[in-house]
């Protein structure tokens, strides 16, 4: 492992989590999650969204409804954006579509939320370039329709 990812990685996991996810639902989309028999980019069955109420309550989308009795993966899963990295509001993955993550094993990569979102949001993978000192491999959206809410 190239020393200065083991770096950041070492830093994301020392700091106190200085944001809050405000209904961000990229690491539910995103990954795959066996836990809860979920694949890469299928929305995680528990979100509150999936629901008639989240349909047209914007407070509860993104809420997990097993967030009490959630898996261990998930509740110990913080991305480079909460942890500080990138513009507070300019960068936050629901508005950019872009979702970091030092992986210890793949080096860092950046998801895209949304089909074209790389390309879009140029101006956050370079905050983000400069601000870890990382190129990301950007993991590109599997479908033209991108998440289901937007």
């Amino acid at each position: 492992m190239q020393k200065d990812l083991k770096d950041l990685l070492e830093k994301v996991a020392e700091e106190e989590k200085i944001r809050e996810c405000n209904n961000c639902i990229g690491c539910c989309i995103a990954f795959a999650i066996p836990e809860v028999e979920k694949n890469m980019y299928d929305a995680c069955k528990h979100l509150n969204y999936l629901t008639p109420k989240a349909q047209t309550d914007s407070d509860s989308r993104g809420n997990c409804s097993v967030y009490e009795d959630r898996p261990k993966v998930c509740a110990d899963f913080t991305c480079l954006w909460k942890q500080g990295f990138g513009d507070r509001e300019k960068d936050w993955p629901m508005k950019s579509g872009l979702f970091f993550v030092a992986h210890p094993i793949n080096g860092p990569v950046a998801f895209e939320l949304w089909n074209s979102a790389a390309s879009q949001a140029s101006e956050t993978v370079t905050r983000m370039k400069e601000e870890t000192k990382y190129s990301y491999f950007i993991k590109e959206s599997p479908s033209p329709e991108g998440l289901p809410i937007l």
